[in-house]
Protein backbone atom coordinates (compact mmCIF):
# COMPACT_ATOMS: atom_id res chain seq x y z
CA UNK A 1 0.00 0.00 0.00
CA UNK A 2 2.77 2.42 1.02
CA UNK A 3 4.74 1.49 -2.07
CA UNK A 4 1.69 2.20 -4.24
CA UNK A 5 1.23 5.64 -2.63
CA UNK A 6 4.90 6.46 -3.15
CA UNK A 7 4.69 5.38 -6.77
CA UNK A 8 1.59 7.51 -7.29
CA UNK A 9 3.22 10.55 -5.68
CA UNK A 10 6.39 10.05 -7.72
CA UNK A 11 4.42 9.80 -10.97
CA UNK A 12 2.45 12.94 -10.07
CA UNK A 13 5.67 14.80 -9.29
CA UNK A 14 7.22 13.53 -12.53
CA UNK A 15 4.19 14.68 -14.54
CA UNK A 16 4.29 18.13 -12.97
CA UNK A 17 8.02 18.38 -13.62
CA UNK A 18 7.62 17.36 -17.26
CA UNK A 19 4.79 19.88 -17.68
CA UNK A 20 6.87 22.63 -16.07
CA UNK A 21 9.99 22.01 -18.13
CA UNK A 22 7.96 21.48 -21.30
CA UNK A 23 6.29 24.84 -20.82
CA UNK A 24 9.60 26.49 -20.03
CA UNK A 25 11.24 24.93 -23.08
CA UNK A 26 8.31 25.84 -25.32
CA UNK A 27 8.84 29.52 -24.53
CA UNK A 28 12.13 29.59 -26.43
CA UNK A 29 13.34 28.75 -29.91
CA UNK A 30 16.83 28.46 -31.36
CA UNK A 31 18.43 29.26 -34.71
CA UNK A 32 21.87 27.87 -35.47
CA UNK A 33 23.67 29.41 -38.45
CA UNK A 34 26.14 27.10 -40.19
CA UNK A 35 26.77 28.92 -43.44
CA UNK A 36 29.66 30.67 -45.15
CA UNK A 37 27.71 33.89 -44.86
CA UNK A 38 27.76 33.60 -41.08
CA UNK A 39 31.52 34.09 -41.02
CA UNK A 40 31.21 37.38 -42.91
CA UNK A 41 29.81 39.44 -40.10
CA UNK A 42 26.52 38.28 -38.58
CA UNK A 43 26.47 39.84 -35.14
CA UNK A 44 22.91 39.44 -33.86
CA UNK A 45 19.31 38.51 -34.58
CA UNK A 46 16.55 41.08 -34.22
CA UNK A 47 13.27 39.70 -32.91
CA UNK A 48 9.84 41.28 -32.97
CA UNK A 49 6.25 40.16 -32.70
CA UNK A 50 2.98 41.48 -34.05
CA UNK A 51 0.40 39.85 -31.80
CA UNK A 52 0.53 41.98 -28.68
CA UNK A 53 3.64 44.13 -28.74
CA UNK A 54 2.16 47.60 -28.87
CA UNK A 55 4.03 48.72 -25.80
CA UNK A 56 2.46 51.95 -24.67
CA UNK A 57 4.92 54.70 -23.80
CA UNK A 58 7.66 53.09 -25.91
CA UNK A 59 6.17 54.75 -29.03
CA UNK A 60 7.57 51.95 -31.18
CA UNK A 61 5.18 49.28 -32.40
CA UNK A 62 6.87 45.99 -33.24
CA UNK A 63 9.62 46.78 -30.74
CA UNK A 64 12.68 44.74 -31.63
CA UNK A 65 14.83 42.83 -29.17
CA UNK A 66 18.15 41.10 -29.63
CA UNK A 67 18.31 37.31 -29.43
CA UNK A 68 20.85 35.82 -27.03
CA UNK A 69 23.88 34.45 -28.82
CA UNK A 70 26.29 31.66 -27.94
CA UNK A 71 28.69 30.90 -30.74
CA UNK A 72 26.65 30.48 -33.90
CA UNK A 73 23.47 29.64 -31.99
CA UNK A 74 20.78 32.22 -31.19
CA UNK A 75 18.04 31.78 -28.58
CA UNK A 76 14.75 33.63 -29.03
CA UNK A 77 12.34 34.06 -26.12
CA UNK A 78 8.57 34.31 -26.30
CA UNK A 79 6.92 36.50 -23.69
CA UNK A 80 3.27 36.27 -22.70
CA UNK A 81 2.63 32.93 -24.40
CA UNK A 82 3.17 34.33 -27.88
CA UNK A 83 2.50 31.89 -30.70
CA UNK A 84 5.18 33.30 -33.00
CA UNK A 85 7.82 35.95 -33.45
CA UNK A 86 9.68 37.27 -36.46
CA UNK A 87 13.45 37.42 -36.76
CA UNK A 88 15.94 39.17 -39.03
CA UNK A 89 19.72 39.17 -39.02
CA UNK A 90 21.97 42.14 -38.23
CA UNK A 91 25.45 42.17 -39.64
CA UNK A 92 28.51 44.20 -40.46
CA UNK A 93 28.37 43.17 -44.12
CA UNK A 94 24.98 44.28 -45.43
CA UNK A 95 25.29 42.45 -48.73
CA UNK A 96 25.95 39.10 -47.08
CA UNK A 97 23.00 39.56 -44.74
CA UNK A 98 20.74 40.39 -47.66
CA UNK A 99 21.76 37.14 -49.31
CA UNK A 100 21.05 35.21 -46.13
CA UNK A 101 17.66 36.67 -45.29
CA UNK A 102 15.60 38.48 -47.86
CA UNK A 103 12.73 39.12 -45.48
CA UNK A 104 11.85 38.58 -41.85
CA UNK A 105 11.19 34.97 -40.89
CA UNK A 106 8.42 33.72 -38.62
CA UNK A 107 9.50 31.36 -35.84
CA UNK A 108 7.43 29.54 -33.19
CA UNK A 109 8.12 28.41 -29.61
CA UNK A 110 10.01 25.11 -29.53
CA UNK A 111 11.52 25.50 -33.02
CA UNK A 112 15.15 24.42 -33.35
CA UNK A 113 16.19 25.46 -36.85
CA UNK A 114 19.64 24.96 -38.35
CA UNK A 115 20.53 27.09 -41.40
CA UNK A 116 23.01 25.53 -43.86
CA UNK A 117 24.50 26.26 -47.26
CA UNK A 118 22.77 24.13 -49.87
CA UNK A 119 25.92 23.84 -51.99
CA UNK A 120 24.48 25.91 -54.85
CA UNK A 121 24.77 29.42 -53.43
CA UNK A 122 21.53 29.18 -51.51
CA UNK A 123 20.29 27.99 -48.13
CA UNK A 124 18.82 24.83 -46.70
CA UNK A 125 17.14 24.23 -43.34
CA UNK A 126 16.81 21.31 -40.98
CA UNK A 127 15.45 20.67 -37.49
CA UNK A 128 12.10 21.35 -35.88
CA UNK A 129 10.33 24.22 -37.64
CA UNK A 130 12.57 23.98 -40.72
CA UNK A 131 9.58 23.48 -43.03
CA UNK A 132 8.39 27.02 -42.19
CA UNK A 133 11.82 28.46 -42.95
CA UNK A 134 12.09 26.53 -46.21
CA UNK A 135 8.67 27.83 -47.27
CA UNK A 136 9.49 31.42 -46.36
CA UNK A 137 12.85 31.21 -48.12
CA UNK A 138 11.17 30.01 -51.32
CA UNK A 139 8.56 32.78 -51.08
CA UNK A 140 11.36 35.31 -50.62
CA UNK A 141 13.21 33.99 -53.68
CA UNK A 142 10.10 34.50 -55.80
CA UNK A 143 9.57 37.97 -54.30
CA UNK A 144 13.10 39.07 -55.23
CA UNK A 145 13.78 37.25 -58.51
CA UNK A 146 10.39 36.77 -60.18
CA UNK A 147 10.26 37.27 -63.95
CA UNK A 148 7.05 37.21 -65.99
CA UNK A 149 7.96 34.46 -68.45
CA UNK A 150 4.91 33.86 -70.63
CA UNK A 151 1.30 34.73 -71.31
CA UNK A 152 0.04 31.60 -69.59
CA UNK A 153 0.81 33.22 -66.26
CA UNK A 154 -1.72 35.93 -67.13
CA UNK A 155 -4.46 33.77 -68.64
CA UNK A 156 -6.65 33.31 -65.55
CA UNK A 157 -6.43 36.88 -64.32
CA UNK A 158 -9.52 39.06 -64.24
CA UNK A 159 -8.20 42.46 -65.25
CA UNK A 160 -10.00 45.80 -64.93
CA UNK A 161 -11.75 47.19 -68.01
CA UNK A 162 -10.30 50.26 -69.77
CA UNK A 163 -13.21 52.46 -68.56
CA UNK A 164 -12.35 55.15 -71.12
CA UNK A 165 -8.87 55.45 -69.68
CA UNK A 166 -6.03 56.89 -71.68
CA UNK A 167 -4.07 53.95 -73.18
CA UNK A 168 -0.89 55.04 -71.42
CA UNK A 169 -2.59 54.95 -68.00
CA UNK A 170 -4.41 51.70 -68.68
CA UNK A 171 -1.20 50.03 -69.82
CA UNK A 172 0.57 51.08 -66.61
CA UNK A 173 -2.32 49.84 -64.46
CA UNK A 174 -2.65 46.48 -66.21
CA UNK A 175 1.09 45.82 -66.45
CA UNK A 176 1.50 46.43 -62.72
CA UNK A 177 -1.41 44.13 -61.86
CA UNK A 178 -0.30 41.42 -64.30
CA UNK A 179 3.22 41.32 -62.97
CA UNK A 180 2.41 41.45 -59.26
CA UNK A 181 -0.52 39.01 -59.44
CA UNK A 182 1.53 36.54 -61.48
CA UNK A 183 4.23 36.77 -58.81
CA UNK A 184 1.60 36.42 -56.06
CA UNK A 185 0.04 33.36 -57.72
CA UNK A 186 3.46 31.75 -58.09
CA UNK A 187 3.93 32.21 -54.34
CA UNK A 188 0.48 30.71 -53.74
CA UNK A 189 1.55 27.56 -55.61
CA UNK A 190 4.52 27.16 -53.25
CA UNK A 191 2.41 28.01 -50.22
CA UNK A 192 -0.25 25.44 -51.11
CA UNK A 193 2.42 22.77 -51.56
CA UNK A 194 3.32 23.28 -47.89
CA UNK A 195 -0.26 23.64 -46.64
CA UNK A 196 -0.39 20.14 -45.09
CA UNK A 197 2.68 20.99 -42.98
CA UNK A 198 1.09 24.12 -41.48
CA UNK A 199 -1.82 24.66 -39.16
CA UNK A 200 -4.68 26.79 -40.48
CA UNK A 201 -3.57 29.87 -38.55
CA UNK A 202 -0.04 29.84 -39.97
CA UNK A 203 -1.28 29.11 -43.48
CA UNK A 204 -3.64 32.11 -43.36
CA UNK A 205 -0.89 34.27 -41.89
CA UNK A 206 1.55 33.45 -44.69
CA UNK A 207 -1.14 33.99 -47.30
CA UNK A 208 -2.08 37.37 -45.84
CA UNK A 209 1.54 38.46 -45.95
CA UNK A 210 1.86 37.41 -49.60
CA UNK A 211 -1.27 39.38 -50.49
CA UNK A 212 -0.15 42.36 -48.39
CA UNK A 213 3.20 42.61 -50.19
CA UNK A 214 1.51 42.23 -53.56
CA UNK A 215 -1.08 44.93 -52.93
CA UNK A 216 1.55 47.28 -51.47
CA UNK A 217 3.66 46.88 -54.61
CA UNK A 218 0.72 47.60 -56.91
CA UNK A 219 -0.46 50.67 -55.00
CA UNK A 220 3.05 52.11 -54.68
CA UNK A 221 3.82 51.54 -58.36
CA UNK A 222 0.52 53.00 -59.49
CA UNK A 223 0.92 56.10 -57.31
CA UNK A 224 4.48 56.74 -58.51
CA UNK A 225 3.70 56.13 -62.17
CA UNK A 226 0.62 58.33 -62.16
CA UNK A 227 2.46 61.21 -60.50
CA UNK A 228 5.29 60.90 -63.02
CA UNK A 229 2.99 60.65 -66.04
CA UNK A 230 0.68 63.48 -64.94
CA UNK A 231 3.70 65.78 -64.64
CA UNK A 232 4.81 64.80 -68.12
CA UNK A 233 1.27 64.88 -69.54
CA UNK A 234 -0.81 67.30 -67.37
CA UNK A 235 -4.01 66.39 -69.21
CA UNK A 236 -3.91 62.94 -67.57
CA UNK A 237 -4.68 64.48 -64.16
CA UNK A 238 -8.35 64.63 -65.19
CA UNK A 239 -8.38 60.85 -65.60
CA UNK A 240 -7.32 59.98 -62.07
CA UNK A 241 -10.87 59.08 -61.01
CA UNK A 242 -11.26 56.70 -63.94
CA UNK A 243 -7.89 55.14 -63.16
CA UNK A 244 -8.84 54.54 -59.54
CA UNK A 245 -12.24 53.13 -60.49
CA UNK A 246 -10.50 50.62 -62.77
CA UNK A 247 -8.02 49.89 -59.97
CA UNK A 248 -10.86 48.80 -57.65
CA UNK A 249 -11.87 46.06 -60.10
CA UNK A 250 -8.76 44.00 -59.33
CA UNK A 251 -9.23 40.69 -57.49
CA UNK A 252 -7.14 40.83 -54.31
CA UNK A 253 -8.16 37.44 -52.92
CA UNK A 254 -8.88 38.99 -49.52
CA UNK A 255 -12.56 38.06 -49.65
CA UNK A 256 -11.56 34.40 -49.25
CA UNK A 257 -9.89 35.07 -45.88
CA UNK A 258 -12.75 36.43 -43.82
CA UNK A 259 -11.87 34.58 -40.62
CA UNK A 260 -8.12 35.20 -40.75
CA UNK A 261 -6.36 37.21 -38.04
CA UNK A 262 -5.42 40.16 -40.22
CA UNK A 263 -3.75 42.14 -37.44
CA UNK A 264 -1.12 39.42 -36.93
CA UNK A 265 0.17 39.72 -40.52
CA UNK A 266 2.83 42.42 -40.61
CA UNK A 267 2.77 42.84 -44.40
CA UNK A 268 -0.99 43.32 -44.29
CA UNK A 269 -0.53 46.02 -41.65
CA UNK A 270 2.05 47.69 -43.89
CA UNK A 271 -0.38 47.57 -46.81
CA UNK A 272 -3.10 49.29 -44.81
CA UNK A 273 -0.57 51.84 -43.53
CA UNK A 274 0.12 52.60 -47.19
CA UNK A 275 -3.60 53.01 -47.83
CA UNK A 276 -3.81 55.54 -45.01
CA UNK A 277 -0.74 57.31 -46.36
CA UNK A 278 -2.34 57.63 -49.81
CA UNK A 279 -5.87 58.24 -48.49
CA UNK A 280 -6.10 61.76 -49.94
CA UNK A 281 -4.85 60.57 -53.32
CA UNK A 282 -7.21 57.58 -53.33
CA UNK A 283 -10.17 59.80 -52.47
CA UNK A 284 -13.60 58.24 -52.23
CA UNK A 285 -12.47 54.77 -53.30
CA UNK A 286 -10.55 54.52 -50.04
CA UNK A 287 -13.93 54.19 -48.33
CA UNK A 288 -15.74 52.46 -51.20
CA UNK A 289 -13.28 49.57 -51.16
CA UNK A 290 -13.54 49.17 -47.39
CA UNK A 291 -14.71 45.73 -46.21
CA UNK A 292 -15.52 46.31 -42.57
CA UNK A 293 -17.17 42.93 -42.19
CA UNK A 294 -14.00 41.25 -43.45
CA UNK A 295 -11.13 43.24 -41.91
CA UNK A 296 -10.83 42.98 -38.13
CA UNK A 297 -10.77 46.18 -36.10
CA UNK A 298 -7.39 45.32 -34.57
CA UNK A 299 -5.83 45.59 -38.03
CA UNK A 300 -7.30 49.05 -38.58
CA UNK A 301 -6.28 50.25 -35.12
CA UNK A 302 -2.71 48.99 -35.44
CA UNK A 303 -2.28 50.21 -39.01
CA UNK A 304 -3.56 53.66 -38.02
CA UNK A 305 -1.32 53.66 -34.95
CA UNK A 306 1.77 52.79 -36.97
CA UNK A 307 0.77 55.17 -39.76
CA UNK A 308 0.48 57.98 -37.22
CA UNK A 309 3.95 57.41 -35.79
CA UNK A 310 5.65 57.15 -39.17
CA UNK A 311 3.88 60.19 -40.63
CA UNK A 312 2.86 62.54 -37.80
CA UNK A 313 5.72 64.96 -38.49
CA UNK A 314 4.25 65.58 -41.95
CA UNK A 315 0.69 66.08 -40.67
CA UNK A 316 -0.90 69.31 -39.54
CA UNK A 317 -2.89 69.32 -36.30
CA UNK A 318 -6.20 68.68 -38.11
CA UNK A 319 -4.84 65.63 -39.93
CA UNK A 320 -3.39 64.25 -36.70
CA UNK A 321 -6.75 64.50 -34.98
CA UNK A 322 -8.48 62.90 -37.97
CA UNK A 323 -6.21 59.88 -37.73
CA UNK A 324 -6.73 59.56 -33.97
CA UNK A 325 -10.51 59.87 -34.37
CA UNK A 326 -10.55 56.81 -36.66
CA UNK A 327 -9.01 54.61 -33.94
CA UNK A 328 -11.58 52.72 -31.89
CA UNK A 329 -9.26 51.31 -29.21
CA UNK A 330 -9.19 53.78 -26.27
CA UNK A 331 -5.70 52.62 -25.20
CA UNK A 332 -4.24 53.58 -28.58
CA UNK A 333 -6.09 56.91 -28.54
CA UNK A 334 -4.83 57.75 -25.06
CA UNK A 335 -1.24 56.85 -25.93
CA UNK A 336 -1.23 58.96 -29.10
CA UNK A 337 -2.81 61.94 -27.38
CA UNK A 338 -0.28 61.68 -24.56
CA UNK A 339 2.56 61.54 -27.08
CA UNK A 340 1.31 64.64 -28.90
CA UNK A 341 1.11 66.48 -25.59
CA UNK A 342 4.74 65.55 -24.82
CA UNK A 343 6.05 66.88 -28.14
CA UNK A 344 3.73 69.86 -28.59
CA UNK A 345 5.07 73.34 -29.16
CA UNK A 346 6.39 74.94 -26.00
CA UNK A 347 7.37 71.68 -24.29
CA UNK A 348 10.94 71.71 -22.93
CA UNK A 349 13.09 68.80 -24.10
CA UNK A 350 14.91 66.76 -21.45
CA UNK A 351 18.64 67.39 -21.15
CA UNK A 352 19.72 64.58 -23.48
CA UNK A 353 23.38 63.53 -23.62
CA UNK A 354 25.46 62.87 -26.75
CA UNK A 355 29.12 62.55 -27.75
CA UNK A 356 31.29 64.73 -29.94
CA UNK A 357 33.97 63.43 -32.33
CA UNK A 358 36.49 63.23 -29.47
CA UNK A 359 34.15 61.13 -27.37
CA UNK A 360 33.43 63.98 -24.97
CA UNK A 361 29.92 64.25 -23.49
CA UNK A 362 27.69 67.00 -24.88
CA UNK A 363 24.31 67.87 -23.39
CA UNK A 364 21.37 69.58 -25.02
CA UNK A 365 21.49 72.23 -22.32
CA UNK A 366 24.92 73.26 -23.62
CA UNK A 367 23.12 75.04 -26.45
CA UNK A 368 20.87 77.17 -24.26
CA UNK A 369 20.85 80.76 -25.42
CA UNK A 370 20.64 79.76 -29.09
CA UNK A 371 17.95 78.47 -31.40
CA UNK A 372 18.72 74.88 -32.39
CA UNK A 373 17.70 73.05 -35.53
CA UNK A 374 18.13 69.35 -34.76
CA UNK A 375 18.67 67.11 -37.77
CA UNK A 376 18.54 63.30 -37.34
CA UNK A 377 20.34 61.10 -39.87
CA UNK A 378 22.43 57.95 -40.38
CA UNK A 379 25.12 56.77 -42.78
CA UNK A 380 23.57 55.31 -45.92
CA UNK A 381 20.42 57.45 -45.80
CA UNK A 382 20.00 58.78 -49.34
CA UNK A 383 17.41 61.40 -48.42
CA UNK A 384 19.73 62.62 -45.63
CA UNK A 385 22.42 63.31 -48.23
CA UNK A 386 19.94 65.15 -50.44
CA UNK A 387 18.67 67.29 -47.57
CA UNK A 388 22.22 68.19 -46.56
CA UNK A 389 23.01 69.23 -50.13
CA UNK A 390 19.84 71.33 -50.39
CA UNK A 391 20.51 73.03 -47.05
CA UNK A 392 24.04 74.18 -47.88
CA UNK A 393 23.09 77.35 -49.84
CA UNK A 394 20.47 78.25 -47.24
CA UNK A 395 22.99 77.86 -44.43
CA UNK A 396 25.33 80.12 -46.34
CA UNK A 397 22.63 82.81 -46.36
CA UNK A 398 22.14 82.34 -42.61
CA UNK A 399 25.83 82.37 -41.65
CA UNK A 400 25.46 85.74 -39.88
CA UNK A 401 22.74 84.38 -37.57
CA UNK A 402 24.92 83.85 -34.48
CA UNK A 403 21.87 82.87 -32.43
CA UNK A 404 21.10 79.85 -34.63
CA UNK A 405 22.97 76.54 -34.62
CA UNK A 406 22.45 73.46 -36.77
CA UNK A 407 23.00 70.30 -34.73
CA UNK A 408 23.21 67.00 -36.58
CA UNK A 409 22.48 63.87 -34.54
CA UNK A 410 23.52 60.52 -36.04
CA UNK A 411 22.12 57.13 -35.02
CA UNK A 412 25.07 55.26 -36.53
CA UNK A 413 26.09 52.20 -34.57
CA UNK A 414 29.81 52.55 -35.26
CA UNK A 415 31.72 55.55 -33.88
CA UNK A 416 34.49 55.48 -36.51
CA UNK A 417 32.01 55.08 -39.34
CA UNK A 418 30.12 58.11 -38.05
CA UNK A 419 33.26 60.24 -37.89
CA UNK A 420 34.19 59.23 -41.45
CA UNK A 421 30.71 60.18 -42.69
CA UNK A 422 30.92 63.56 -40.96
CA UNK A 423 34.38 64.19 -42.43
CA UNK A 424 33.11 63.33 -45.93
CA UNK A 425 30.67 66.25 -45.87
CA UNK A 426 28.02 64.09 -47.51
CA UNK A 427 25.60 64.20 -44.59
CA UNK A 428 26.62 67.29 -42.62
CA UNK A 429 28.00 70.73 -43.29
CA UNK A 430 31.33 71.93 -41.88
CA UNK A 431 29.48 74.68 -40.02
CA UNK A 432 27.22 72.18 -38.21
CA UNK A 433 27.67 70.71 -34.76
CA UNK A 434 27.80 66.95 -35.27
CA UNK A 435 26.83 64.67 -32.39
CA UNK A 436 26.70 60.91 -31.87
CA UNK A 437 24.10 58.85 -30.01
CA UNK A 438 26.84 56.83 -28.27
CA UNK A 439 26.14 53.64 -30.17
CA UNK A 440 22.59 53.44 -28.82
CA UNK A 441 21.22 54.05 -32.31
CA UNK A 442 17.40 54.16 -32.35
CA UNK A 443 17.33 53.25 -28.65
CA UNK A 444 18.84 56.61 -27.66
CA UNK A 445 16.42 58.49 -25.35
CA UNK A 446 15.93 61.41 -27.75
CA UNK A 447 14.97 59.06 -30.60
CA UNK A 448 12.45 57.33 -28.37
CA UNK A 449 11.15 60.60 -26.91
CA UNK A 450 10.46 62.03 -30.37
CA UNK A 451 9.63 58.63 -31.87
CA UNK A 452 11.86 59.18 -34.87
CA UNK A 453 10.93 56.34 -37.25
CA UNK A 454 12.02 57.79 -40.59
CA UNK A 455 15.02 59.84 -41.65
CA UNK A 456 15.97 62.57 -42.11
CA UNK A 457 13.90 64.26 -39.41
CA UNK A 458 14.22 67.84 -38.19
CA UNK A 459 13.10 69.66 -35.07
CA UNK A 460 13.38 73.32 -34.10
CA UNK A 461 13.79 74.39 -30.44
CA UNK A 462 14.10 77.81 -28.83
CA UNK A 463 16.82 79.25 -26.60
CA UNK A 464 15.39 77.41 -23.59
CA UNK A 465 15.30 74.10 -25.46
CA UNK A 466 11.53 74.28 -25.84
CA UNK A 467 9.93 72.86 -28.98
CA UNK A 468 9.05 75.46 -31.59
CA UNK A 469 8.06 73.03 -34.33
CA UNK A 470 8.26 69.35 -35.22
CA UNK A 471 7.18 70.12 -38.78
CA UNK A 472 10.10 71.66 -40.61
CA UNK A 473 9.61 72.35 -44.36
CA UNK A 474 11.84 69.94 -46.33
CA UNK A 475 13.97 72.30 -48.42
CA UNK A 476 14.61 71.39 -52.03
CA UNK A 477 11.90 73.25 -53.94
CA UNK A 478 10.88 76.91 -54.15
CA UNK A 479 7.78 76.51 -51.97
CA UNK A 480 9.52 74.70 -49.13
CA UNK A 481 12.64 76.88 -49.34
CA UNK A 482 10.46 79.96 -48.82
CA UNK A 483 8.52 78.33 -45.97
CA UNK A 484 11.78 77.33 -44.26
CA UNK A 485 13.27 80.82 -44.62
CA UNK A 486 10.04 82.36 -43.29
CA UNK A 487 10.12 80.05 -40.25
CA UNK A 488 13.72 81.00 -39.46
CA UNK A 489 13.04 84.72 -40.04
CA UNK A 490 10.39 84.63 -37.28
CA UNK A 491 13.01 83.65 -34.69
CA UNK A 492 13.81 86.72 -32.63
Amino acid sequence: MMKSIKTTLFMAFLSLSIAFWSKLYAQTATVTVKTKVASKGIIAINCYWTEDNFEFNSHIPLQKQIAKRKGNRYTITFDNDLKFRNISFIGTDKDSIDKLFWLDYLICPGDQVVILDDGHGGLSFKGKGSEKFTLQYKLAQIEKTFVLLNKQQESKMILPSPANLSPVLYDKLVSSIKYNYAKRDSQFVVLNAYKRLLNNELYSLFKLNVIGRCESNILTTLHMQFNWLSKKYPELEDQKFLLLQAYTQRKTGLDNLKNARFHCANDMQLYFMLRFRYADWLGSIFEDEWHESMIDKDLINRALYRHFYTSYAKMDSLKRQQVISQISDPSYKQELESFLKNISNGVALPNFQFQDSLGNPVHLADFKGKYVLLDFWYTGCGNCRILNKNLKPIKEQLKDRKDLVFVNVSIDGNFEQWKASVASGAYTDSTDVSLYTMGQKSNHPIIKFLNVMSYPRQLLVDKEMRIISTQIPRVGNAKNDLAFSTLIAKLK
